[in-house]
């Protein structure tokens, strides 16, 4: 079962005992008794399955352009140096061997072709050290031959691993370029085998059976034996994947050895003890028995680790991409004719715990309910970014999002094009209530030109009905699944106070409002104007006072706060005597963001003062 624990938690997987009861899986044995399937468990953290093993970090460790020694054994002298250590041995010293034997050095990719025939396979592409005359038009390279001489060649190929490259592997992967055969082994251990003579391996031992050239030149994934000793045998320093190379004959006509070896961190992991889950996770395991070699059925729970349920502290709307452009020619090639297809919307977390989104829904403006039975999609880590989707494979063509975007799924129903009421509410209550407007003062810019809506600095939790805490995304498509922006000019709070240029705005406001790196002239300044207008319940004009600055959309986590006061002091929130009218955006990258005065001028105070103050707030 799963559960709600607390980090670290330390689980313990095991096969059941004792007499099986009814309703249990069982394997039939030959005397029609029941019993329970004995083997090794196998189980993943990452809610695959254990069957379906997929690639996890792959190191590679001898690679198709390796260095490599090798010799034709002419007696078991060549079995070991002149110290007494075995040739598969990673200490192993070719340049001291015993007396008659020599080992040649060269490059991954071993054999010879002595191929005459019109249209026959061409091994020597694949070769770098050859132990014969090459065919025609490749150099001769003065090592003896091996056609006639023996049927087995012993390669080394040595590769150095760090502490580190060792770390976490669980898996190795061996492919093989091969005619006709070889037994392989890491530090001493043999981990693979393609047709093996019937006997014990000696030092003039052949192939099996022969293998068509054809398929020899492609490299065939090997599967290995032995992994967990051989990773045992692993060591910082010179490792050595050892090959006794086998040919069909002494007298064939051709040969060919070339290997690659990578070490994995699979997720797929053998179970040997308690496991200890710091994080969330969907523990899945499957049994796979000796006996039948079958796999039981699966085995999951999910268990979520130090979480806190999704509220109105921890959980904002960050990005809304309610009204996308019409689709593309491509996309309507694709049969992505609608631009409702496009839509999206974003959360965000911006608590200091991981939140868990399970009993989450939005109720009002579309359906949707959070996936609950993945942690994956569940929950959100501090920081972490999450969208739903109006259409799935139209979202992956337009958008082209990175692997670390979260797309929770698609929600049923569409965004309002001139305004919407969204409703969002989670186990506690009412986790968001506000409506977003396609009108002045909010930015237009979101309504059909293909930018979106982006809260302003989302870490504050800003009031979501207002329309100054949200502005157009920087560019075309906006940024969904992650940041809108940088939050903030590199380095320390002195630098960011410095003014660089010498025009009078420090680095910090020169990057909030998009002048950061420009010359003085450049700089933006807040303005204020006048305008007649005839505002109801009035019949005539009036001059009103204005207020603007400007902002820039690609610069995240900053708080623009427009400030009045009548004397420089007991400065209160502009919104007490203005109102705010139009968003508007410029080429470079920034916004306007124009305030008018409630009143006409002539019935503000005699003296005002109008300030922004622009900061990065935690």
């Amino acid at each position: 079962e799963g559960g709600n624990v607390t980090a670290p938690y330390s689980l313990t997987i095991s096969p059941p005992t004792g007499t099986p009861p009814s309703n249990t899986l069982y394997t039939p044995e030959a005397t029609a008794a029941l019993r329970y399937a004995a083997g090794t468990i196998y189980y993943t953290l990452d809610g695959s399955d254990p069957v379906g093993d997929s690639p996890g970090v792959v190191r590679n460790w001898v690679t198709d352009t390796n260095a490599c020694v090798a010799t034709v054994p002419l007696s078991n002298a060549a079995d070991a140096d002149s110290t007494g250590k075995n040739w598969k041995d990673p200490d192993f010293n070719p340049l001291s061997p015993p007396a008659g034997v020599t080992w040649y050095s060269g490059l991954n990719g071993v054999g010879y072709d002595d191929t005459r025939t019109a249209g026959a396979v061409n091994f020597m592409p694949e070769i770098n050290l050859a132990w014969s005359t090459p065919l025609p038009g490749y150099p001769i390279d003065g090592r003896p031959t091996m056609r006639g001489v023996n049927s087995t060649c012993y390669i080394t190929l040595p590769f150095t691993l760090s502490a580190g490259d060792i770390a976490g592997v669980n898996k190795l992967r061996l492919y093989a370029k091969y005619d006709d055969g070889f037994i392989a082994y890491l530090n001493g251990v043999q981990i693979a085998s393609k047709n093996p003579p019937p006997a014990a391996p000696a030092w003039n031992s052949g192939a099996g059976v022969a293998v068509i050239d054809a398929a020899a030149i492609i490299y065939e994934s090997v599967p290995v034996i032995n992994t967990a000793a051989a990773i045992a045998a692993l060591r910082a320093g010179t490792n050595v994947l050892a090959v006794h190379g086998l040919n069909a004959g002494i007298t064939g006509n051709d040969f060919l050895q070339r290997f690659k070896l990578d070490g994995e961190i699979s997720a797929v992991q053998a179970y040997s003890g308690p496991i200890t889950i710091n994080s969330p996770a969907t523990v899945k395991a499957r049994l796979l028995d000796t006996v039948t070699n079958r796999w039981s059925p699966l085995t999951e729970a999910t268990f979520v680790v130090s979480t806190v349920p999704a509220s109105a502290a921890n959980l904002v709307v960050s990005e809304i991409m309610y009204n996308p452009s019409e689709p593309t020619g491509p996309e309507i090639a694709a049969g992505y004719n609608n631009d409702n297809m496009f839509e999206y919307l974003e959360v965000m977390n911006i608590g200091p715990n991981t939140i868990d989104l399970s009993g989450v829904s939005v109720t009002t403006g579309f359906d949707f309910t959070w996936p609950s039975s993945n942690p994956n999609l569940r929950l959100l880590a501090p920081g972490e970014r999450a969208v739903m989707v109006g259409h799935a494979a139209a979202f992956a063509m337009r958008y082209a999002p990175g692997p670390g975007v979260k797309n929770v799924g698609v929600f049923n129903g569409n965004l309002g094009n001139g305004g919407e009421h969204l409703v969002i509410a989670g186990t506690g209550g009412i986790i968001k209530d506000f409506t977003y407007d396609d009108d002045a003062p909010w930015p237009l810019e979101a309504d059909g030109a293909g930018y979106s809506l982006v809260l302003n600095h989302p870490a504050s939790n800003p009031n979501h009905n207002l329309p100054q805490s949200w502005r157009s995304s920087f560019a075309v498509n906006g940024t969904p699944g992650s940041a809108a922006g940088a939050s903030g000019p590199t380095g320390s709070a002195a630098e960011a106070l410095a003014d660089t240029d010498g025009d009078g705005m420090s680095d910090l406001l020169e990057f909030a409002t998009g002048t950061l790196g420009t010359n003085g002239a450049a700089q933006h300044w807040p303005v204020t104007g006048m305008v007649s207008l005839t505002v109801p319940p009035d019949t005539t004009a009036s001059d009103y006072l204005t207020f603007a600055y400007q902002r820039s959309r690609s610069a995240d986590g900053f708080t623009f706060e427009p400030e009045v006061s009548t004397g420089l002091t007991g400065w209160q929130p502009l919104s007490s005597l203005f109102t705010m009218v139009s968003q508007t955006n410029n080429p470079d990258g920034t916004a306007t963001i124009v305030w008018r005065s409630t009143a006409p001028a002539s019935t503000l105070p005699s003296r005002i003062f109008l300030q922004v103050r622009a900061g990065i707030n935690p």
